[in-house]
């Protein structure tokens, strides 16, 4: 073989691999442009309140920006499904939830896409603590008061959630079963548009995590936490679970998601990044103020997590076409 005839299939085989998702090439080199980080619900929610807080740090980390694009719709779905179908290069991610990727896969019959082998998980950023809350408008001051009120008006309560099969919803259905009583489910685009719904009065109640500074400032009322003992962040709040709803827990959480296939060497950088932002007392800080607890770990306890939620939600039982 001449000289020629070998540069020419050296060139060739450089130009080929240059196209392989995950070449060690492109690995090296990762990232060597703005990363696009996908939030799958409306602006101003829980979920786009995390994506940014973790969007700066990891902008620091890595040395280019990450950008947050908002495109809500079908219980985070459109974006998921966009995430899922992106390339596999670490240059598209998605702010995960668990509505998205355990709720909703569990509860619908047919399933939009498989919330562990459609992606690949990185890494589960915070737990989110849900809490019930009711427009100030409502003649109701407690938990006790609250179902008194439902039981003498059967099927008038309105409930908010951030879309169908949202954790939110899941919340009302299984009080709904617990209590024996039935509310009319108003869907929104997002935690935020639902907040803004119930503080304009335009809903009855809420489960949400982004609650406190809302009832610090007493645009909605608090009835209670959905945990087992009083939360840590909120100590002086009851818990539904001591004043009328035994064993009610609600918590959820945000994580970090890539499209499948891609290589576990951009999945360790981006993991790394994000557990040490995790690690930062400012960071810790500024997730408890809007609702969250650090979580961090490995790509592998993340989706062993996604999978046992989705068993456990199966296992309710409640579903929908």
């Amino acid at each position: 073989m001449t000289t020629i005839s070998k540069l020419s299939l050296v060139g060739m085989f450089a130009a080929f691999a240059a196209f392989l998702p995950g070449n060690a090439l492109a690995q090296e080199k990762y990232p060597d442009r703005p990363i696009h980080l996908v939030v799958p619900f409306a602006p101003g929610g829980a979920a786009d309140s995390v994506a940014r807080l973790i969007g700066q740090s990891m902008t620091e980390k890595l040395g280019q920006p990450v950008v947050v694009e908002n495109r809500p719709g079908a219980t985070g779905t459109i974006g998921g499904v966009a995430v899922s179908r992106a390339r596999p290069d670490g240059y598209t991610l998605l702010m995960a939830v668990i509505s998205s990727h355990a709720v909703l896969p569990a509860m619908k019959k047919v399933r939009p896409y498989d919330p562990v082998a459609d992606f690949t998980p990185i890494v589960r950023i915070a737990n989110s603590v849900h809490a019930l809350v009711v427009r100030t408008s409502l003649p109701v001051t407690d938990l006790k008061s609250l179902i008194e009120y439902a039981k003498a008006n059967p099927g008038k309560l309105t409930y908010g959630s951030s879309g169908l099969a949202s954790f939110p919803y899941l919340g009302a259905k299984l009080m709904e079963r617990q209590l024996g009583i039935e509310m009319i489910h108003i869907p929104y685009p997002g935690d935020a548009p639902a907040l803004t719904s119930i503080i304009s009065q335009n809903v009855d109640i809420l489960f949400t995590p982004s609650s406190q500074a809302y009832v610090d400032a007493k645009s909605v009322r608090l009835i209670g936490v959905a945990t087992m003992e009083r939360a840590a962040l909120t100590p002086d709040w009851p818990t539904l679970n001591a004043t009328g709803l035994p064993g009610f827990t609600l918590v959820g959480w945000v994580g970090l998601m890539a499209p499948p296939q891609t290589p576990r060497a951009i999945v360790d950088v981006i993991n790394k990044a994000v557990n040490e932002a995790l690690n930062e007392p400012l960071i810790k800080d500024r997730l408890q103020k809007i609702g969250y607890e650090v979580a961090g770990g490995t790509p592998d306890e993340y989706a062993k997590d996604i999978r046992d939620e989705v068993a456990r939600i199966r296992a309710l039982k409640i579903e929908f076409d």
